[in-house]
């Protein structure tokens, strides 16, 4: 037994990992590489690059590497502050204190968690479910400018700061918390740079993170107080003396935890001010790759790593040099933020790439911040193209947003004054979508549809607040629905709070809030404020289901209580889980149509187990399509329970009892998909090396696509005096995540008499703005009506919402959002760009140019080309966004100058050279040329020389091909027709060697 020395010096090292872990404010989610003081925060970090560049990041930079997307160093920090602080908001308890329990800033972690949660690409198990996100975020995004923009006469600058800030979080994260990178041929391009219709070929899926991991393809990862505390060597000694074979407490909730944690990983970690080696535990363990030392944790769990952090063969591609990597680990300015001050510092640690785990994390945060530049030219061009008929006004205000500074006090009160939450254009919805359905709750299928943005404002005379349920009934055409409007956080279907330590008090005297609620099917015509108090009935009835629940919760308790203390509750033998795609599947087919495997739960004294199943193609259920487009129909059937070797002991019996529960979730992005379980046992009297037949409903078939997967879960327990009603709770916990116990609600009867004795309600203000996020976001005419007035207990008062035409944030002539959201590249650009990088040197004849993105699109509703820009009358009427390449990838938009090479004309071969902006070259052998190009016109002019006369000439790129027009000096009018096409891009012999 340990010594109380040593356990004196482990509750002091867990009180250490509590104030390490509460005071990180990332939760794995691009965090710092010191868990305490960042140096760099990440999130920070990528976003003030992007924004503003190298050059305003405060720090030696050793290898430039980004110009930024125009923004002031204000106003980069401005959105970088809110791409970092949504988690200190969402994971930081450090933070909420600050300003005492009381405070605003307390009340909105707890009431904002669910929203800010949805903001941070976790949680989506299929491909259609990432591209949903995205859509989410953008769309969202778009809608919420045009609303900051319209606010006041010159609009909410702050506002848009928080909206672009936490779109390039959730942007961001994506790179870290998906497999994206697992692919070697995705590590060279960003998202945006696949095509649109491409992108649903891909198989992807972010890591669980607040879903439970038996239905996900693999688990984001998370630190583990618990399991921190239980592996501190002075505490796991008196575990382990605690939780011994022969201990009552073996089937405690306690002993559980601490055999759990014989899985979870050590983080060894040195901070600024305390050093933690080996007392931060992560469990489960996952792939998420937000810092250096996490990309070796997230490395191994996607299976492209080692243990010493190197790749395995099938992955083994590095796509940066060593200095490459070294300027991208060590890029970063740490900043703390108290109070009204910003104190920023370089980090004077230099740190180097050894492993390719640091490659690896180098190439994720590289792709999170070209991709932060590239979404903030895309909301620019959108923001140029709202509606060309009020002229500048947005790009008026998206200049603002460019360069002004929010203050710190602007910053906070987006998140704390409840009349603002901005964010909640993008996070308003279920989320995620497209996953299976698990534990019987519906499949979402989109966050497409209508939102209304309702802000209500209590009156602040005496009285006037309410503690009735509040109900916003919304109607369009043929349909309605109502929804309650609360941030009180629930438990049940009954409204019940979880603690009423945490709760936000709705419509108090005074209070002016913001519920964004939706989606719904078309756009509302009519909403009715529903006082939906409570009669003496409701308070009588809440008092009936109070006693029967308490008398349900006290003997249930009395009874666990007691036959814990003999050591009878079900024991924990283990938890297995494993994710196998269609390629998976395809390799161990084998060309056959049937194969068998097993999964195996080891649980130490608690005994191990073996499941046996068959899988088997029956494509026969498919349709013809399906079958034409690549899927496979797949047959799973659970065959035995083999015990490989019973418990250790098991309360005076000298076998086992025990009971297995298992779920398969297929991941083929399809809506209302649902995750099917299946459960069996106790089985009685089972010893080691003896097997179990199951029973019952033991198949399920499922369809894939060519990108489809499954996540397979299995759990056993081995029984001891628990009865039915136990395990049932065992089995909604396996299948929910959810442990019902630990969530019960307090009294309905107080909730009911709160309703009753102080239900009526004035109402000083109600605003409404409708608006659309979906492929072509729109917002209809806000809603402002003062003075409602009293709305009395049961009574409820109705307005219709504008008749006005919506705004189109997208106009319908312009591409939807997902192909707005595509930087177009020729695919020998990517082979040069994965050439480039893996050498010091660009290749020959590569150049590091801007790039002009189009302002304006093909109206037939092309992609807008940004490698060859359409050069029209529209793109000369306003002076394009300026898309300038990283340096550190400069070919990845292009390499080949848009004038060097071959072109088969209609007056002979022409061969041209372009050295920057000057063009020079030879025709048909006895002609030259020379011109300049200018990227702004998007014209090549100069002069040729052929047979000792000299004359002008104007040629238009179009892709591969151009347009001209040329004149003699004597000429009284430009000569229409020159025109070529490209025949070979290599740069030609012009001069003879």
């Amino acid at each position: 037994m340990a010594s109380k020395a040593t356990l004196k010096t482990s509750i002091a090292v867990i009180a250490a990992v509590g104030v390490l872990e509460s005071a990180t404010p990332s939760a794995l989610g691009y965090g710092g590489e010191d868990v305490r003081h960042g140096r760099p925060w990440h999130h920070l970090d990528i976003t003030l690059r992007a924004l503003a560049g190298d050059a305003a990041a405060d720090a030696d930079v050793i290898m430039p590497i980004f110009d930024g997307a125009g923004f002031s160093r204000g106003a980069a920090m401005s959105v970088a502050w809110h791409a970092d602080y949504i988690d200190s908001y969402l994971y930081n308890p450090l933070w909420w204190a600050q300003g005492g329990l009381d405070s605003a800033r307390m009340e909105a972690a707890l009431a904002m968690h669910d929203d800010l949660v949805r903001m941070h690409h976790d949680d989506t198990f299929t491909t259609a479910g990432i591209a949903d996100n995205f859509e989410r975020y953008f769309a969202g995004a778009l809608a919420g400018l045009y609303w900051a923009a319209e606010q006041g006469e010159a609009g909410d600058v702050a506002a848009a700061h928080q909206i672009i800030g936490i779109a390039s979080h959730a942007l961001q994260d994506f790179y870290s918390h998906s497999n994206w990178i697992d692919d070697p041929e995705r590590r060279a391009r960003t998202w945006f740079e696949v095509p649109p219709a491409e992108r649903g070929e891909l198989d992807l899926y972010s890591g669980a993170y607040e879903l439970t991991e038996a239905g996900a393809p693999a688990h984001h990862g998370a630190y583990s107080l618990s399991c921190s505390a239980a592996n501190t060597s002075g505490v796991e000694d008196t575990l382990s003396a605690l939780c011994g074979t022969y201990s009552p407490l073996q089937s405690s909730s306690m002993c559980v935890t601490h055999r759990v944690c014989d899985d979870s990983v050590a983080v060894n970690i040195s901070v600024s001010d305390v050093v933690a080696e080996d007392t931060v535990y992560l469990h489960p363990t996952g792939i998420a790759m937000d810092t250096t030392w996490l990309a070796r944790i997230g490395g191994e769990e996607r299976r492209l790593l080692d243990g010493a952090g190197h790749f395995r063969a099938a992955s083994a591609e590095r796509v940066f040099t060593d200095a490459q990597c070294n300027a991208i680990v060590n890029y970063g300015v740490s900043c703390e933020h108290a109070g009204a001050s910003e104190t920023c510092v370089a980090d004077t640690e230099r740190r180097t790439c050894t492993t390719d785990a640091d490659f690896l994390f180098a190439q994720g945060k590289y792709l999170a911040t070209r991709s932060t530049e590239q979404f903030m030219y895309f909301l620019e061009r959108a923001m140029a193209q709202i509606d060309p008929d009020d002229g500048d006004r947005y790009e008026a205000f998206w200049d603002r947003v460019k360069n002004e500074t929010s203050s710190m006090s602007q910053r906070t009160a987006q998140f704390e004054d409840f009349s603002r939450i901005p964010f909640q254009f993008m996070s308003a919805g279920e989320y995620p979508v497209r996953n299976p359905s698990v534990g019987g709750e519906d499949t979402i299928d989109t966050s497409h549809g209508w939102y209304l943005r309702t802000r209500i404002r209590t009156s602040n005379d005496r009285l006037s607040g309410t503690d009735a349920d509040i109900r916003l009934r919304v109607e369009g055409q043929g349909w309605s629905r109502t929804e309650l409007l609360d941030y009180l956080p629930t438990s049940d279907a009954g409204g019940r709070t979880d603690n009423r330590l945490l709760v936000y008090n709705d419509f108090e005297r005074g209070e002016n809030d913001v519920y964004t609620v939706g989606p719904f099917p078309g756009r509302p015509q009519r909403v009715s404020l529903i006082n939906d108090s409570a009669s003496a009935g409701d308070v009588a009835e809440a008092l009936w289901d109070d006693f029967v629940d308490g008398v349900d919760h006290a003997m249930t308790g009395i009874r666990r209580v007691a036959i814990g203390l003999i050591g009878g509750n079900a024991d924990f033998v283990g938890q297995r889980s494993a994710f196998y795609t269609l390629e998976t599947f395809d390799r161990t087919f084998g060309g056959a149509d049937r194969f068998s495997r097993s999964m195996t739960v080891d649980g130490g004294p608690e005994g191990r187990y073996r499941l046996y199943y068959d899988a088997e193609r029956v494509d026969g259920t498919l349709s013809a399509q399906e079958r034409a487009d690549g899927w496979t129909a797949i047959r799973f059937t659970l065959t035995q329970l083999r015990c490989l070797r019973e418990s250790a002991v098991d309360r005076g019996s000298n076998s086992d009892e025990p009971f297995v529960f298992v779920t398969i979730s297929p991941l083929n992005g399809r809506s209302g998909e649902q995750s099917w379980g299946f459960r069996d046992g106790p089985f009685s009297d089972v010893d080691s090396g003896e097997r179990r037949n199951l029973r019952g409903q033991r198949s399920v078939t499922v369809e894939l696509p060519p990108g489809g997967g499954v996540a397979m879960a299995m759990q056993v327990w081995e029984n001891d005096s628990e009865n039915a009603y136990d395990r049932r709770e065992l089995w909604r916990t396996f299948r929910t995540g959810i442990d019902e116990e630990t969530r019960r609600g307090n009294s309905r009867f107080l909730d009911e008499v709160g309703r009753a004795t102080a239900e009526d309600w004035r109402v000083a203000e109600l605003e409404v703005t409708p608006f659309w996020r979906g492929e072509r976001p729109q917002v209809a005419p806000t809603g402002h009506w003062r003075g409602v007035g009293w709305i009395d207990g049961g009574e409820r008062r109705s307005f219709n919402l504008p008749a006005g035409a919506s705004r189109w944030v997208i106009p319908l002539d312009r591409p939807s959002v997902a192909d707005w959201m595509y930087v177009d590249i020729d695919p020998g650009v990517l082979d040069m760009l994965r050439e480039a990088t893996r050498s010091p040197r660009l290749p020959d004849g590569a150049t590091i140019r801007r790039v002009p993105i189009p302002s304006d699109v093909d109206p037939a509703g092309t992609s807008p080309d940004v490698t060859r820009p359409d050069l029209g009358d529209r793109l000369r009427r306003r002076e394009p966004a300026v898309l300038q390449t990283p340096r550190l990838a400069a070919p990845v938009l292009s390499v080949v100058p848009p004038w060097q090479g071959t072109w088969s004309t209609n007056f002979g071969e022409l061969r041209l050279v372009q050295d920057g902006e000057t063009v020079r070259g030879t025709y048909v052998d006895d002609g030259t040329l020379e011109g300049r190009f200018d990227p702004q016109s998007g014209l090549l002019a100069g002069s040729f020389t052929n047979n000792e006369r000299t004359g002008r000439f104007e040629f238009d790129l179009s892709g591969e091909t151009f347009s001209g027009r040329w004149r003699w000096p004597s000429d009284a009018a430009w000569r229409e027709g020159w025109r070529g096409e490209r025949a070979d891009s290599a740069r030609p012999d012009i001069d003879g060697n």
